[in-house]
């Protein structure tokens, strides 16, 4: 039976993601840079079920022997892990990437063995990026590098994502404002257990859920454990409500349309009171997070 829960090992968390000419790229938590598998078919000359028949598992023994030759390929590029992808949430969707590694052996086996009318499109990008490792243009593409991703906050956003899980017929509200967070993050703000906008955010909405009698409009809300990673200090498990996917819509709208313009500034301004944020930096995070809400409206 399938399980109904989203499990650590199904989902990573991208910390930094973008577009570059329609090549979807990004880095994760753990610091591996990647390419979505829409962004490496389209490197590659290739469309997605090829990419996915190739990394996953596949039938017949032509697709087995082209898959065992791709495998071989991204160990000799450094890649030490069984599995050639990982499913990652991007702006709170599930995406399958590919590391570095195993993109760098696709893009020259497509280059160099495989052949066909779209090796032109693959030798292109393997070129390209053989100027410089795939690694330094994705850090270098998204406004990151190499140590910035390991900071405590970086870590302490990516473990509370692995410890917990959430039933798929729920959301939290911590993995729904992961945009959020990473933008609170990346300008300058420590986030902790005593700092962290999903506490804000959660209040508000919870008096906006009871406030309306949601309960009667999409079924009650309950409460999930949620844990803390062992690294810092507090407790280690607190129970937070959850709420019935049918209410996803109805959050968002709440949270572009009320929480961001009338309770985020506020928020922003008892942290630069305490020291936490500076001033121009809240500023440059209220535009951004205004910005994507307008672009997403």
């Amino acid at each position: 039976m399938k399980s109904d829960v989203l499990t650590p090992l199904q989902f990573d968390l991208a910390i930094a993601h973008a577009d570059v000419d329609g090549i979807e790229i990004g880095v994760l938590g753990d610091g591996m840079p990647y390419l979505t598998e829409r962004g490496l078919a389209r490197a590659s000359g290739q469309n997605m079920r090829t990419i996915r028949r190739l990394t996953g598992d596949s039938a017949g023994g032509s697709e087995n022997s082209r898959s065992r030759r791709i495998a071989v390929l991204a160990a000799a590029y450094g890649h030490r892990e069984d599995i050639l992808y990982r499913d990652v949430l991007i702006r709170g969707e599930r995406t399958r990437v590919y590391p570095d590694g195993v993109c760098m052996a696709i893009l020259e086996y497509f280059a160099f063995e495989a052949g066909g009318r779209t090796a032109h499109i693959a030798q292109q990008s393997f070129r390209l990026l053989a100027r410089q490792s795939l690694r330094h243009f994705i850090y270098s593409r998204v406004g990151c590098d190499d140590y910035s991703l390991f900071s405590d906050s970086w870590q302490y956003l990516h473990d509370r994502m692995l410890l917990n899980p959430i039933p798929s017929d729920h959301f939290s509200v911590y993995r729904e404002i992961t945009q959020l967070l990473v933008a609170t993050i990346q300008v300058g703000m420590t986030v902790g257990v005593s700092a962290a906008p999903d506490i804000s955010v959660g209040l508000r909405w919870g008096k906006y859920w009871t406030d309306n009698g949601l309960d009667a409009t999409y079924s009650a809300r309950r409460k999930h454990p949620h844990r803390f990673p062992a690294s810092v200090a507090g407790p280690d498990r607190v129970d937070v409500w959850i709420y019935p996917i049918a209410a996803l819509a109805e959050f968002r709208a709440w949270l572009r349309h009320d929480y961001v313009p009338n309770h985020l500034p506020h928020y922003l301004g008892r942290k630069t009171d305490d020291g936490s944020l500076m001033p121009s930096r809240a500023e440059h995070l209220l535009a951004a997070v205004n910005d994507n809400s307008s672009a997403s409206a």
